[in-house]
């Protein structure tokens, strides 16, 4: 079955023209949604006595580092929307709630995550000795990113309905076929995007929240803070 979608997704992407996915790039030069939105990557650090963000810390994971200068982008061979094992990719999600969602195992492992779960948690220390450092960013203008966050995404269009089911299926899954959705991630790079949006699998089953997750391909994409034109900030 595994193989069967992988084909199926082969076949869909080599059946989109090269004019199709031009169309695709200047649709997404030309929608600004994306480009007005906040960011938030978030990673943690062991608890220790100095914690203020501007010293090298202990991460969960990877070498010492000081985490408000820390690197965004690695290798994730087995993530959704990865390059595979060579190219680094970074990634992000427009709300911070999700973007917990998808950092703390408690949240991102329960696929039954509730609302009342995530704010029963929220409550307390879903972390015991570790520390997060959120950050935001925005995208720059000049970016582009395909649009896979909804299966009536101008995406859809370019592949039959039997493949679209297929590609959707896998974006919306959070077992072992989202690595899939590396073989939409090559495609969308090779055709000059800088990155995906897509809906997070991790949110609460029984909540309506803002749930875009976005995957950078291109560390130019991406910039420090709120977009300028955001309000409130």
């Amino acid at each position: 079955m595994i193989g069967s979608v992988e084909a199926t997704i082969a076949t869909a992407l080599n059946g989109i023209r090269q004019k199709d996915w031009t169309r695709l790039v200047l649709s997404s030069a030309s929608d600004g949604r994306w480009r007005e939105l906040i960011w938030w990557h978030n990673k943690y650090y062991r608890v220790n006595g100095s914690n203020d963000g501007r010293r090298i810390q202990v991460p969960r994971k990877g070498a010492p580092e000081i985490p408000y200068e820390r690197e965004l982008f690695y290798p994730s061979p087995h993530s959704r929307f990865s390059l595979g094992a060579e190219a680094n990719v970074a990634y992000f999600s427009n709300d911070f709630a999700i973007n917990c969602c998808e950092t703390i195992e408690q949240f991102s492992e329960n696929p039954e995550l509730s609302l009342e779960d995530f704010l029963q948690y929220g409550g307390g220390n879903p972390t015991p000795g570790w520390h997060g450092y959120p950050l935001n960013f925005h995208l720059a203008l000049h970016a582009v990113v395909l649009d896979l966050s909804s299966n009536r995404s101008l995406f859809f269009s370019f592949v039959s309905a039997d493949a679209g089911e297929a590609i959707w299926t896998v974006v919306a899954n959070r077992d072992e076929s989202k690595r899939h959705t590396q073989q939409l991630a090559i495609a969308a790079a090779s055709a000059g995007f800088d990155g995906i949006v897509y809906s997070s699998v991790r949110a609460p089953v029984d909540a309506v929240i803002p749930d875009t997750n976005l995957v950078v391909f291109n560390k130019t994409a991406i910039e420090s803070g709120p977009p300028p034109t955001h309000e409130g900030i």
